[in-house]
């Protein structure tokens, strides 16, 4: 997905178990994806992967998390997404969004998905 907000400040505060080479949920995105995809609105995000680069859009990025990482992501220019989690441990952090434009309040698929009301 893309974010509204023009940037976040996200704070990783816990991780999910890594094992092997198996990253689950691992947080991943494509840099400045938006302006091919939305140039190409019947693309099939399906074969999006880490392995292949595709003409037109960066690779794909999976960065190296840890508890206490602090980074700045501009949402609303990379696709970005979270890998699903097949471990018990669940990956927690704090997000902390900008918009310019006063009064913008989060709409009600991005309340429910984050905090359920």
């Amino acid at each position: 997905h893309f974010d509204r907000s023009e940037y976040s400040v996200n704070l990783i505060l816990r991780e999910c178990k890594r094992e092997g080479g198996s990253k689950p949920g691992a947080f991943m995105y494509i840099p400045d994806s938006r302006t091919f995809l939305d140039a190409h609105p019947n693309f099939d995000l399906s074969i999006l992967d880490a392995s292949n680069t595709l003409p037109g859009l960066k690779p794909m990025v999976v960065p190296d998390l840890k508890p206490g990482t602090l980074y700045l992501f501009a949402g609303n220019r990379s696709l970005h997404c979270v890998s699903r989690n097949t471990t018990d441990v669940c990956r927690v952090n704090a997000i902390f969004t900008f918009n310019p434009e006063p009064n913008v309040r989060l709409n009600e698929y991005t309340r429910r998905k984050f905090f359920g009301a």
